[in-house]
């Protein structure tokens, strides 16, 4: 008789290795592979045959990041049983892991095949496709997936993701509604909702996801990444420096995350921090060509020129395709002045990469540094419709409508400042938007330079009348000539502590609160007033009792980035010396002044006599004419009602418009154009040819007090 235990061998080993597989299975579940490995190891050491611990244990393998052995064990167990779905489709994920797309797809189909409404071979073949670039294969077959299974999370999610792809953003945010609705913890889900709501603007709700996304994985690279751009977008480089390190101590790979945080760090100004973390993606993975594109930003902002185009040059040996090297060489060449090289390479850039934002944005601005004021704001409206959360590109179509005269549409998009760098000062209370005021107090505040306050004063009367108690809080300089505006209850300087107020609202965001058009723009001078006190000072200079009285002003604010092409070399105005009866005084303070050095006696240098515009405006009003470039001066001799000449280079500031001699905002200004870029000897030529007309006799002696 044979004995018993070989007789109940085989049911033996087959309990022991369902038991085996029962703990490996618990084990595997819990995360803990290399246990569970263990485990399949030992069943297919009873049992070499055994398919599904062949197959668990190649899942385990792909798990571990080992494909190779993942693959022979998930195919030995196909050889075993080769009408099971699942293994099938992890064998595709192995085979795509492995950088094997065609065969991936094969097993995915032949789990279909094998299993009609397998949600899972479906949702793999269509991300397969979506990685691929064949985005529209993707939706048909993500489609069929939801055509079997309307509820699936995943489905909706990768659905979403790929008309995200296509730029479909409402259908893409629908269908992560929908894999919300269906599965509130899809963090995936909640993710890519952000990202898509952030792309249109809706950046609140952007953040809530990024919010979710954290709550449901603290620890999540993506969200913190995102919550830390955006926090810089906004203004707020320092808040976002902490989520990118954050991100960056999460991450398995952190040379995105260091990137990133490079670019906060050099928006908070820590430009050789920046470069650090640059280099440290750099030592992580030497051809992230990403990292290569950052260290040469701020290169360039740091004005290291040769540097920078030194890094991109490494960058694009790497990667000669890299939009974004050729994106910054655009950049670079826009502000070394050779706009046609600038454009080339903007372009390029675009082709490179279809629907670039930021590409577009800077095209725009190469256009615009050209006077091609259409073709800048269709390439800022193009970047906007690849992302109409861009604030940079909203903020230069603001520019390029306001120079159109467009002030309805321009006056809104002029807002996006708020979520710019140099965004206006924000305070606790609400900011006015026009609504009834009714007795409030509000605090209008400066912003910008000195020029802006002088020109957007002449809104007050305005918010009084629509029954404010205004507050005027503006620059230190500006402050005696606010104070003789009628009807405002206290002014205070910029810095210095506020009365008590109800809201609030920056000068320059008043047109849009009053409604202002071109067609109801108050442009009644004056409407500023020199105080008494700063008139008499102004009696010191040795006035002449004949011949014009003519001011000069030929350099601006050097905190003002546009100066280098608004400005004008004090040697340009040589050939105006020469006109006989007329005599130019230089109403220039601070920078440029040393320039009077140049041209001896034959101007008379006013600086002795400003401390604050007040004083300058005192000057002002002994003048017969003020000739000066897009600068303060200009504004002030405008809002005085004096008879004014500005200087424009060929780009010129949105306020003066596009062309045309006049200007709608001082009835008693002439503007002079440059007739091509940099000409500023042809504008010089003009005005001669103007004073000459005037004559030595020509002075308007009741504008003179």
């Amino acid at each position: 008789m044979a004995d018993s235990r070989m007789q109940n061998a085989p049911s033996f080993v087959a309990q022991q290795t369902a038991q085996l597989l029962s703990e490996a299975l618990r084990l595997h579940q819990a995360g803990a592979l290399g246990q569970a490995q263990s485990l399949y190891e030992k069943i297919l050491a009873l049992d070499a045959n055994h398919a599904d611990a062949l197959h668990l244990a190649g899942v385990a393998q792909y798990q571990g990041g080992h494909y190779d052995e993942a693959e022979q064990h998930i195919r030995r167990a196909i050889e075993r049983n080769g009408t099971v779905a699942s293994y099938h489709a992890n064998l595709g994920l192995v085979l795509e892991a492995k950088r094997q797309p065609e065969a991936a797809r094969a097993e995915y189909l032949r789990a279909i095949q094998l299993q009609s409404g397998y949600a899972e071979a479906y949702l793999n073949l269509g991300n397969l496709l979506l990685a691929e670039g064949r985005t529209d294969e993707a939706i048909e077959v993500l489609k069929k997936l939801l055509a079997l299974h309307p509820d699936y999370s995943a489905g909706h999610n990768s659905l979403g993701c790929a008309y995200r792809e296509q730029g479909q953003w409402t259908l893409a945010a629908n269908h992560f509604h929908q894999a919300l609705r269906s599965n509130p913890a899809n963090a995936s889900a909640h993710c890519n909702l952000g990202v898509v709501l952030r792309q249109l603007g809706a950046l609140e709700d952007a953040l809530v996801c990024f919010h979710n996304v954290l709550r449901l994985q603290p620890q999540s690279v993506e969200a913190l990444n995102q919550i830390g751009a955006m926090l810089r977008e906004n203004g707020e480089p320092l808040p976002a420096v902490d989520y990118h390190e954050r991100a960056v101590k999460a991450a398995s790979h952190k040379a995105e995350s260091l990137v990133l945080l490079a670019k906060a760090l050099g928006s908070a100004g820590k430009k050789d921090e920046a470069i650090a973390r640059c280099r440290e993606a750099l030592e992580e993975q030497a051809n992230f060509v990403a990292a290569h594109g950052e260290w040469a930003n701020l290169l360039r902002e740091q004005g290291k020129i040769d540097e920078a185009k030194d890094v991109l040059a490494r960058a694009l040996a790497i990667n000669s395709e890299y939009a974004e090297g050729y994106n910054t060489l655009g950049v670079i060449a826009e502000g070394e002045g050779q706009l046609g090289e600038a454009q080339r390479l903007l372009e390029k850039a675009i082709v490179l990469k279809p629907g670039f934002p930021e590409a577009y944005n800077n095209l725009g601005i190469t256009y615009w540094s050209q006077g091609r004021f259409t073709e800048a704001r269709l390439a800022y409206e193009q970047s906007l419709a690849e992302r109409p959360s861009y604030m940079e590109a909203r903020w230069n179509l603001a520019l390029a409508q306001l120079i159109d005269g467009d002030y309805a549409e321009g006056w809104r998009n002029y807002e996006a400042r708020w979520q710019r760098a140099s965004a206006p000062r924000r305070f606790p209370q609400p900011l006015w938007q026009g609504e009834s005021l009714a007795g409030k107090r509000i605090l209008l505040h400066s912003e910008q330079g000195l020029g802006d306050s002088l020109q957007f004063l002449r809104f007050v009367p305005q918010v009084i009348a629509a029954g404010g108690k205004v507050i005027l809080d503006v620059q230190r300089r500006v402050v005696p000539l606010a104070q003789e505006l009628a009807g405002v209850e206290a002014v205070v300087a910029e810095g210095q502590p506020q009365p008590d107020f109800d809201v609030h609202c920056p000068l320059m965001s008043l047109p849009l609160a009053l409604g202002v058009t071109l067609e109801n723009l108050p442009a009644a001078v004056p409407y500023l007033t020199t105080p008494a006190e700063a008139r008499v000072r102004a009696q010191r200079v040795a006035w002449p009792a004949e011949g014009l009285r003519v001011g000069l002003a030929w350099n601006g604010s050097a905190k003002n980035a546009l100066n280098p092409t608004r400005a004008i070399p004090f040697a340009e105005f040589a050939p105006l010396f020469a006109l006989a009866g007329v005599h130019f005084y230089s109403l220039q303070m601070g920078r440029g002044v040393e320039q009077l050095a140049q041209i001896k006696n034959e101007v008379v240098d006013l600086a002795a006599y400003q401390s604050d515009l007040a004083d300058a405006a005192a000057l002002v009003e002994q003048l017969d004419l003020v000739i000066s470039v897009d600068t303060m001066v200009a504004h002030l001799a405008g809002a005085l009602g004096r008879p004014t000449w500005t200087l424009l280079p060929f780009a010129p500031d949105w306020r003066w418009l596009r062309e045309d001699e006049n200007c709608p905002w001082y009835p008693t200004m002439r503007l002079f154009r440059q007739p091509k870029l940099g000409d500023w000897t042809a504008v010089v030529a003009a005005v001669r040819t103007e004073l000459e007309k005037r004559g030595p006799g020509a002075r308007d002696q009741g504008l003179r007090d």
